[in-house]
C-alpha cells in the first residue's frame, strides 16, 4: 500500500485547521471552570468576617482573592465623568438589595476598563468575574468603628462573563 506526498498534505492541512478550533475549546471549557473557583460577595464576607470591631487587621487582608458580582451602573466613579474624586472605583453587587463590595482600580488601563463599564451599565445587569487584594479600613460610627475592606484591582483582571441580571429575590 503506497501513500502518496498529496494525501499527507491534505493530513496536514486538515490537522491545521482542526487543531486550533480543538485548543481554543478546550481553553473555553477551562475558563468557564475557573470561573466556579470565584466566590460571591456573601462567600467573601463569611471569608472575612468583617463584623468585628475596628483597630484589628481582618484575616483577609493583603489576600489575593476571587470575587463575582453583578456590575452596579449607578456606581461608576471615573476621572472623565468626576474629575474631581481623588480616585476611581466601581461597585459590584451579589443581587438587587444584596451584598455589595467596592472595587477600586489602581493599576492597568483604567480608562479602557471605565469606557467598558459604562458601555454595560445597563439592564440586564452584567456579571462580573474580578480577581484582586483585600484592602481593610475602620468605618467609624457612633458607638466605635467597625473594620470593613474593599478590592484593589489591575485594570486587566476584570472579566465581562454574560448578559444576564441577577436573580431575583422572592
Amino acid at each position: 500500500m503506497s501513500v502518496s506526498l498529496r494525501n499527507i498534505n491534505y493530513c496536514g492541512y486538515l490537522f491545521s485547521i482542526i487543531y486550533p478550533i480543538v485548543c481554543i475549546v478546550a481553553i473555553a471549557q477551562a475558563e468557564v471552570d475557573k470561573m466556579e473557583e470565584y466566590m460571591t460577595i456573601k462567600e467573601l464576607n463569611s471569608f472575612c468576617r468583617p463584623s468585628g470591631y475596628g483597630g484589628g487587621r481582618l484575616c483577609c487582608e493583603e489576600k489575593e482573592v476571587k470575587v463575582k458580582g453583578y456590575l452596579d451602573p449607578i456606581n461608576i466613579f471615573d476621572k472623565n465623568h468626576y474629575p474631581m474624586l481623588p480616585y476611581q472605583k466601581f461597585r459590584i453587587v451579589d443581587a438587587p438589595r444584596g451584598d455589595f463590595l467596592e472595587i477600586y482600580p489602581v493599576e492597568g488601563d483604567t480608562s479602557l476598563l471605565f469606557k467598558k463599564l459604562h458601555r454595560a451599565a445597563g439592564l440586564p445587569q452584567k456579571l462580573l468575574y474580578i480577581r484582586g487584594v483585600v484592602k481593610g479600613f475602620d468605618a467609624h460610627t457612633n458607638v466605635g468603628s467597625y473594620r470593613l475592606f474593599y478590592l484593589t484591582i489591575h485594570a486587566n483582571n476584570v472579566f465581562f462573563y454574560k448578559d444576564t441580571g441577577p436573580p431575583s429575590k422572592r
